[in-house]
């Protein structure tokens, strides 16, 4: 028994003098209970604003003084400072944050995160129909074609890495899509859903083969329903494409006097690149303007005429039944 205590005795006073009072005591802590993880995304871009929060499950962090250390350097110190807010650098660069915790019983706790700066911007197309002479967007609209294309910006050693040498993850609406990502898929094509009210979230992650470098985007891809504008055409300068007949907007035709009128489609979904597109004129209810080509409507009125027409153009993809737009405007005969 007294060889026991003995031994005690001697363990405990081996103990005090490798840690004397006050000394901290660094017993390590495992990265999975003392992290950093940045706000809002742990891919940033560059010479993007970002917050770095730091958060352990073993110990306080509330008490511990806490020294941030950014790229070498201290950045931030104090009590309970779990927040430290920087902005990153250009594409290439490398970001190496370190967190020392010395909590209330003098224990050193100590994490760290790096990440080399990387980009990567998404543009998207729908396979939709527009006018030449327009110069927006073709949108999507229900069950058209949408074709996204990433465009990378990844560095290495100091050398761009091709867009065939990365790895493509992409997502839609929280669906990983395995079977179109993978290396050098740097294209994502997908049908729009069935509703004009939908919008479709892609993401995309794309990292280099050894995944320590990686660049993160989403964006937004809403559907709506085709459209149609129609716009009177001059026989000898062409549509007057800068008024169109919308919402019951009113015309004026004068007796004796002939007018044509041309119906552009928007956003109808196309067949392999082809309009399937049924045009259906009416005036006054009855139907009317079947010639070729079936989008410009001629209508004259008679010399003793008088009163009001109104117009109706529905236009129908006979490759897609849930498109079809209408539009309506009224003639005035003077």
């Amino acid at each position: 028994m007294r060889n026991k205590f003995l031994l005690t005795t001697v363990l405990f006073l081996a103990f005090l003098t490798i840690f004397p009072a006050g000394a901290q005591i660094d017993l390590g802590t495992g990265t999975e209970n003392f992290f950093i993880e940045l706000i809002p995304t742990d891919a940033p871009g560059p010479n993007q604003n970002i917050i770095a929060r730091v958060s352990a499950f073993s110990f306080e962090l509330n008490s511990s003084q806490i020294t941030w250390i950014h790229n070498g350097a201290v950045a931030l110190r104090g009590t309970g400072l779990k927040e430290y807010g920087f902005t990153t650098g250009d594409v290439g660069k490398s970001e190496i944050l370190t967190v020392v915790a010395i909590d209330v019983n003098g224990i050193r706790h100590e994490t760290e995160f790096s990440l080399v700066i990387a980009d990567v911007d998404i543009l998207w197309r729908a396979a939709t129909s527009i006018p030449f002479w327009y110069k927006g967007k073709a949108l999507a609209s229900p069950k058209s074609a949408i074709t996204a294309s990433a465009f990378p910006n990844l560095v290495s050693g100091g050398r761009k890495i091709p867009a065939s040498g990365l790895i493509y993850r992409w997502t839609l609406d929280n669906d990983f899509k395995q079977a179109q990502s993978g290396a050098g898929r740097n294209t994502f094509t997908f049908g729009a859903g069935f509703s004009s009210d939908l919008t479709h979230i892609v993401n995309l992650e794309v990292s280099n083969l050894d995944g320590n470098i990686t660049a993160k985007k989403s964006i937004d891809i809403g559907v709506l329903n085709p459209s149609i504008l129609v716009y009177e055409n001059d026989a000898l300068s062409g549509p007057k494409n800068d008024f169109a007949f919308q919402d019951r907007r009113n015309d004026v035709i004068f007796a004796g006097e002939k007018k044509s009128f041309i119906a552009h489609p928007f956003f109808f979904s196309l067949d392999r690149g082809r309009e399937n597109l049924e045009y259906v004129w009416s005036v006054d209810g009855r139907r009317a303007g079947q010639e070729a080509p079936q989008n410009i409507l001629n209508l004259g009125a008679a010399a003793d005429a008088g009163g009001s027409s109104v117009v109706e153009i529905l236009i129908k993809n006979t490759s897609n039944i849930l498109q079809e737009a209408r539009q309506t405007f009224t003639i005035n005969v003077l």
